[in-house]
């Protein structure tokens, strides 16, 4: 059997009560005061709050990352509105960003607390069954069948919801479409096959960019009616999270994520590989993504650069700082969906250098410097110029403050809740 749960952990399933205020109004008027006060004649029936179901998926297996801080930060906003109740079918999570979202940071169990449930051997049988992603899993089933909701919107691709809907519309946020595009580095990956399946069910969806939707119109042949862009936003910044103090070179380029693949971080490198060692103090600063693996870290022992490149940790508090005290944030990749990292260093002041790809393009505007991501020669021009230039940098921080307006949290929000209220027919209350 399961562990079990106290009854005060399930409060994510109605964690975020409706907050209605009602207008009354004591006087009478005759038909003659209505005809000659009509305003006083319109009786507003409040409409009940719009109720969303959110399920467990990314907040069970990641602890940190982009899509489980949209959800944490649209949770956020919703639940400020009387018109709407945000739902959240989770019990075990070690998610650090719903993890500091009131109200289900006082809600949740950390994943560990799922305990063995019998004696070693039957656990070890059993596990699959009991596992945190398991009993989350049953917990999501379980929300979906009390149907005490009005829209349910799946925070990835498992089809496990499609069954339990029974007429209720569904929303999918499409992320971007690497999966679709560079199955080589997925080639164990199922995800493909269920996010198809997922996107064709869907009643409507999300994309966080017009490269993403244009993706998803050529790939999958959905029709665009079927699809609303909505930028990603983030509350990122020193203003919300003091930044740690940290031990760093004076003179550092920072990347932030995934290295590997498409990330195309190893190929930036390599073109730096001369520019880094004849310049006195310049490091590289990867942060997040998990430590370097053993080739990755032959890889810089060949280059010469072992001493020059260094992991960094990404929790909140040490990306602001490393943000705030980098030369410029670095975005190689061949592909993105978003960028939020750019979004990032506009909040914190940090300069972004970017390949030219359609996202990242979108997002940064005339706000980044880019380069040619498959050209040797075009990063470390790129590059040169700017260790030449310092007046360069701070115009590109100043144009980054003033990009870094149009990707709030509130604003996602907001238009979020649009696609919510036209799907279901209601009207759009802002907030």
């Amino acid at each position: 059997m399961p562990p079990p749960v106290a009854r005060r952990h399930r409060r994510p399933l109605n964690s975020a009560h409706p907050r209605i205020t009602h207008s009354t109004h004591s006087h009478a008027h005759t038909s003659r005061q209505r005809s000659l006060h009509p305003v006083h004649a319109l009786v507003s029936t409040p409409q009940p709050p719009i109720r969303v179901l959110y399920d467990h998926q990314v907040f069970t297996w990641q602890n940190f990352g982009g899509i489980s801080r949209y959800y944490a930060d649209l949770l956020s906003a919703l639940h400020t509105s009387a018109a709407f109740q945000p739902k959240l079918s989770l019990l075990y999570s070690d998610n650090a960003h719903i993890g500091e979202t009131p109200p289900w940071k006082d809600a949740l169990l950390p994943k560990s607390a799922c305990k063995r449930p019998l004696s070693a051997r039957l656990f070890r049988r059993y596990r699959a069954r009991h596992s945190a992603a398991a009993m989350n899993r049953q917990h999501s089933i379980a929300a979906l069948q009390q149907r005490d909701h009005d829209l349910v919107h799946p925070t990835y691709y498992d089809p496990y919801f499609i069954e339990h809907l029974r007429g209720k519309p569904a929303v999918i946020t499409v992320y971007d479409m690497i999966h679709e595009l560079y199955p080589e580095h997925y080639l164990d990956d199922y995800t493909v096959r269920e996010k198809e399946q997922v996107i064709r069910r869907a009643d409507h969806l999300i994309a966080i960019s017009h490269s993403t939707k244009k993706d998803l119109v050529e790939i999958y042949g959905i029709a665009p009616a079927k699809i609303d862009v909505v930028h990603l936003g983030t509350a990122f910044s020193p203003a919300t999270c003091p930044p740690a103090s940290l031990q760093l070179p004076d003179k550092f380029f920072l990347h932030v994520g995934h290295r590997g693949g498409y990330k195309n971080a190893y190929f930036m490198l390599r073109a730096l590989r001369e520019i880094i060692q004849a310049t006195p103090g310049l490091h590289i600063i990867f942060a997040g993504g998990g430590h370097f693996t053993k080739n990755e870290t032959q890889l810089i022992d060949i280059l010469g650069l072992s001493d020059r490149v260094h992991y960094h940790e990404a929790s909140t508090p040490s990306l602001v700082s490393l943000y705030q005290r980098a030369l410029a944030l670095l975005c190689p990749s061949l592909y993105e969906g978003f960028g939020l990292p750019v979004t990032e260093a506009f909040n914190c002041g940090c300069p972004v250098i970017s390949s030219r790809t359609a996202a990242l393009a979108e997002v940064a505007g005339d706000a980044a410097l880019y380069f040619d991501a498959k050209n040797i020669v075009s990063i470390q021009e790129t590059f040169t110029r700017v260790l030449r230039e310092p007046d360069l940098l701070q115009s590109l921080r100043e144009k980054g403050k003033l990009r870094a307006q149009e990707f709030s949290p509130l604003k996602c929000a907001r238009e979020t809740a649009a696609v919510y209220a036209r799907i279901l027919g209601r009207p759009t209350h802002p907030f």
